[in-house]
């Protein structure tokens, strides 16, 4: 649940530090490029390798706790 709710954030933090113009580094200003030209899909982009890093890790903490 973490990647998935936390990802988002990630997206947009990265952006920001990507964009070369400082006046172009603002949060609602970033987020809402990112949703203009790439719509709710461009929030998650790059989820796939941390989910597959998590889900293993998150199973593993379940079935040693039994």
């Amino acid at each position: 649940m973490n990647t998935v709710v936390g990802h988002p954030l990630d997206t947009v933090k990265l952006r920001m530090m990507m964009t070369p113009d400082p006046a172009d580094r603002k949060l609602f200003k970033v987020i809402t490029q990112t949703y203009s030209a790439e719509g709710l899909k461009g929030f998650f982009k790059g989820i796939s390798p941390p989910l597959w890093g998590t889900v293993p890790f998150a199973t593993g903490c379940f079935w040693t706790n039994e």
